[in-house]
């Protein structure tokens, strides 16, 4: 699964609607377009950190890394996130 297959899983388990399995872009805004409140935010943080084997680094942290899910996975990489990039076989 690729990054942002595993980032678009996760927000749809804390928006509790699907669709955003399927229309998760690397251009999304996370904050605007998604529309995460501030108890989803922390949820999210709390799902990424376990998913991607990360301790979020706050005093890093940034409104600019919400601006799209690029911006938001290269944040992560740069705290060392481990992405799996194994293709899953049907």
């Amino acid at each position: 699964m690729k990054p942002l297959q595993q980032l678009s899983t996760i927000i749809a388990e804390v928006k509790e609607q699907t669709d955003w399995t399927d229309k998760l872009t690397m251009q999304t805004n996370l904050i605007d377009e998604v529309g995460l409140d501030s108890l989803q935010l922390i949820q999210l943080m709390l799902k990424v950190e376990e998913q991607f084997e990360i301790q979020m680094d706050f005093e890093r942290f940034d409104y600019d890394h919400m601006l799209s899910v690029e911006a938001f996975l290269s944040f992560l990489a740069s705290l060392g996130a481990r992405f799996t990039e194994v293709e899953e076989h049907v």
